[in-house]
């Protein structure tokens, strides 16, 4: 191999940064690129990624290498979805169960509880709208058996939690 080249085309309401080995994102087409490269030196070449408010919860990220100018698709994961992660909890004297929940800004979070991790039931909603969501949980929803996970919007992959 005498040269190659990358490059990953990120959905609408995507920005890249940090995109190591010298490349660019380029905003106006919405890829990110890097090289060319004249050795065959091996690269793990990464960039990081944020999104807007008003994006899906999930996304589709693809992109092509050419080796010598032989166009390649490159595999791998391609999928990413939001998440929620639970940041803190604190349980009040009262048994009253304070969740404070990291997520995508301006997502909606369902807050949902069980006692079996099979039949979830809604026990109420929580904005993010800077990325960070509390809830309450009434001490009657807060028993020690339950288990509880909060849902972005209605596409996205549970985030499971156990206080």
């Amino acid at each position: 191999m005498q040269s190659f080249a990358v490059q990953n085309e990120l959905p609408p309401g995507w920005n890249a940064t940090h995109v190591s080995h010298k490349g660019k994102f380029d905003p106006v087409n919405r890829q990110v690129k890097w090289g060319p490269f004249f050795d065959n030196q091996p690269r793990e070449l990464t960039y990081q990624t944020t999104s807007s408010r008003d994006t899906a919860n999930e996304a589709l990220f693809a992109g092509p290498a050419s080796f010598d100018g032989n166009r390649v698709v490159i595999a791998g994961s391609r999928h990413v979805r939001a998440t929620v992660r639970l940041a803190s909890w604190k349980r009040s004297a009262n048994g009253d169960l304070t969740l404070t929940l990291h997520g995508r800004p301006g997502a909606e979070l369902t807050i949902e509880v069980s006692n079996d991790l099979q039949t979830w039931t809604a026990v109420g909603t929580a904005m993010n709208p800077d990325g960070e969501a509390i809830f309450q949980v009434p001490a009657s929803r807060a028993s020690a058996s339950r288990f509880f996970r909060a849902v972005a919007g209605t596409d996205s992959t549970p985030s499971h939690f156990r206080p």
